[in-house]
């Protein structure tokens, strides 16, 4: 199943990942994620699910960053209630 999640900030996230609580501070294997931030030059192809893969303002580094978005909470639900199907994410 694949989802897209699209938008602008908010889609990318602002929450920041070293206030995560286990099980989203952590690497989600059963979720893949192809993240594109147009606009830089950010691009991920498919990874597990993850925090901090957002740009928030100003950044200039590589990714992960320390901000995530609503697809980690999205991501954990969907694989946890659609019991052998493959989640996908296209942020």
């Amino acid at each position: 199943d694949v989802y897209i999640a699209a938008g602008q900030s908010n889609m990318d996230g602002r929450g920041l990942t070293n206030q995560l609580t286990s099980p989203y501070n952590v690497p989600q294997p059963d979720v893949l994620l192809n993240y594109t931030n147009p606009g830089s030059s950010y691009q991920t192809g498919w990874i597990s699910l993850r925090p901090g893969i957002a740009v928030p303002p100003g950044h200039s580094g590589s990714l992960p960053s320390t901000t995530f978005g609503p697809e980690l909470s999205f991501g954990r639900a969907m694989a946890d209630n659609t019991a052998g199907r493959q989640i996908a994410i296209i942020k």
